[in-house]
């Protein structure tokens, strides 16, 4: 499966297998049952992940926790430098 069309909720099952249990379970606390249940079950039908995929969904995630980061204080100029830079860098390795 290609990373650019998988779906936000795979991603999602993803981060959190890559991330180990304890972190997913500190994820966990800000969900409700439904929200975990949805990802148990995506994570549990996953399958294999290649580490490359694993990687650039985990890169993915960085920047856009970095992004929303900017965003949140207001920096948007520095978040869109970002968003541009992580684009290029998709571009030079397609």
């Amino acid at each position: 499966m290609n990373v650019e069309t998988m779906s936000g909720l795979r991603k999602a099952a993803i981060v959190l297998l890559m991330i180990g249990e304890d972190a997913s379970a500190s994820v966990f606390e800000h969900l409700s049952e439904d929200e975990i249940e949805i990802l148990l079950s995506e994570m549990a039908a996953l399958g294999r992940v290649s580490s490359k995929m694993g990687a650039q969904i985990l890169e993915e995630f960085h920047h856009t926790a970095v992004a929303a980061e900017h965003v949140a204080r207001g920096d948007i100029e520095s978040a869109t430098r970002r968003a541009i830079s992580a684009a290029r860098r998709e571009i030079n390795t397609a």
